[in-house]
């Protein structure tokens, strides 16, 4: 029966060896967790003794009757790599096998990005994160931080002094010198600054502010005339700019005429409206005489359009033609240069700033100071703008701050991931923001768990239900650009593995003994 002994004991010994080679061989990979090898002895029969009649129990050789696997922790290794991971204690990560949709667990942490911006391990697995969901990563273009967006900055210029005759206002690139001799206000100063547009020269102000129905140019005194009416006898009647007034049965006072176009706009129709002392009719063309006043049967009428002298149409029946004064269009100062990158406002509330310089502005400075609020045409955060001057009688340059910061939309520049296993995003805003949890399970019995490849295990009946949680609930942590190495000793392996040999080398030893005895025996028989 030594013959049976002796391949009990090539098995085992061949079975020990393919585990130590095997664990020798994933010294290198992973998470990857050694096996052992555990042996019994196997009773083959019972002999009577010849005195005592007591049994005598002899073995039957050897057998593999278990292969375990360590689950003791692996060495941590930091890497390069930001999605790589390491658990430090207890529990497992959590993926889910995409081609059979089974989920299984691991300890190796060799995680990255997939072209659909799910986080995988090297098969394509994906990890899911604390509430068993696969775990989606931002994906360009639309790795945006959540609350990010375009926004435009917003400066606060704050004029607080009146400006001397010929004193110059430089703001962003453009120019304002006094020229008429007169002190502006501060309040006539901040309108010469509004509703602006960036690249504004002299001339677009001019062409935009022209037309007095839109905007006035700022502090210009348009081109006027000023008509002074005769008294009408019956039926006479005068035209102004297109408009008609004729005289009543009892004819009409000048004062009367003059009301009839008082507090017109330009472009205003009369269809034989009647009025005192007569009837008015036309259309008024060019000219307006909304905020002219009646005197001494005089009125104005202010060109529509500021920038040009135009000699006002007047005519009048029977030769009554009333006398017209004439006052040319004023500029009370002179633009230059070109406005960068501002569109400006009269600042609203909101855009008011309450402190400056680290200093509260007292109700009394506020009531002295006229603002103006400068909105940048592109996104993010710009220099604020420049605004200088001379001529100011207190000396001082206008109050200038940024109030509102502009912003642009962040994308995602790095991630990591801390010992909770939150992975966080920081974007190119210098932000950061929460992207994910990996979740860690708790296994009952590791033990119990049974391989299946690719360094991953499936639950079975004799490890119980993993629990799904957090790193903390696992009673581990984990370290964000490191993997756990192999639990594999190969010291005690390569001692093992020798030993192994010898066993197998005695073992075929045995057999050998045993085949030369049973040769001779078959010789005895010839």
């Amino acid at each position: 029966m030594s013959l049976v002994e002796g391949l009990s004991g090539l098995n085992a010994a061949s079975e020990h060896l393919s585990v130590l080679g095997n664990n020798i061989a994933n010294s290198a990979t992973v998470g990857f967790k050694a096996s052992s090898v555990d042996f019994t002895n196997v009773l083959a029969r019972q002999l009577n003794a010849a005195n005592s009649g007591s049994p005598v129990q002899t073995g039957g050789g050897v057998l593999a009757s278990n292969v375990m696997q360590s689950f003791t922790q692996g060495p941590i290794n930091t890497t390069t790599a930001p999605l790589n991971a390491a658990i430090v204690g207890q529990g497992m990560f959590v993926l889910k096998d995409p081609v059979l949709g089974q989920t299984v667990y691991t300890r190796n942490g060799q995680f990255t990005e997939s072209d659909t911006g799910f986080l995988v391990n090297g098969s394509g697995f994906k990890v899911l994160d604390i509430t068993g969901t696969a775990i989606q990563l931002p994906l360009a273009p639309n790795d945006i931080r959540p609350g990010s967006a375009n926004t435009n900055q917003v400066d606060a210029i704050g004029f607080n002094s009146p400006l001397s005759p010929y004193g110059t206002v430089t703001f962003g690139g453009l120019s304002y010198t006094n020229t008429d001799g007169k002190t502006l206000t501060a309040a006539q100063v901040a309108s010469l600054f509004s509703g602006l547009q960036a690249g504004d020269t002299p001339d677009t102000i001019a062409a935009r502010f022209s037309n007095s129905a839109t905007n006035n140019y700022p502090l210009f005194t348009p081109a006027n005339n000023t008509v002074s009416f005769n008294n009408l006898a019956a039926n006479e009647s005068i035209t102004v700019a297109g408009m008609t007034f004729t005289a009543g049965a009892s004819g009409a006072t000048a004062a009367n005429v003059a009301a009839a176009f008082a507090g017109l706009a330009d472009g205003t129709v009369k269809n034989s409206v009647s009025v005192t002392d007569g009837v008015i009719n036309g259309t008024l063309t060019g000219v307006n005489t909304t905020g002219a006043q009646v005197s001494n049967g005089a009125l104005a009428f202010t060109n529509s359009n500021n920038t040009t002298n135009i000699q006002l149409p007047v005519s009048a029946s029977n030769g009554n033609t009333p006398s017209v004064a004439n006052a040319a269009p004023v500029r009370t100062g002179l633009f230059g240069g070109v406005l960068s990158n501002y569109n400006t406002l009269a600042a609203v509330p909101a855009n008011i700033p309450t402190t400056y310089l680290g200093q509260n502005i007292t109700p009394a400075q506020q009531a002295n100071t006229s603002w103006v609020q400068a909105t940048y045409t592109g996104f993010g955060s710009q220099p604020t703008i420049n605004v200088t001057a001379s001529g100011f009688l207190t000396g001082s340059n206008p109050l200038v701050e940024t109030k509102t910061p502009g912003t642009v939309i962040a994308h995602l520049n790095t991630m990591a991931i801390d010992e909770t296993g939150t992975i966080i995003g920081t974007y190119s805003d210098g932000l950061t923001n929460t992207i994910a949890q990996i979740g860690v399970a708790t296994i009952p019995s590791y033990t119990g768990l049974k391989a299946v490849g690719n360094d991953t295990w499936v639950q079975s009946s004799k490890s119980g239900t993993p629990v799904l949680g957090t790193a903390q609930l696992a009673g581990s942590k984990m370290q964000g650009s490191a993997l756990e190495g192999s639990n594999e000793n190969q010291t005690q392996d390569m001692v093992a593995l020798l030993a192994a040999q010898q066993a197998y080398q005695a073992s075929a030893q045995v057999v050998k003994i045993e085949n030369q005895i049973y040769q001779t025996l078959i010789g005895m028989n010839g």
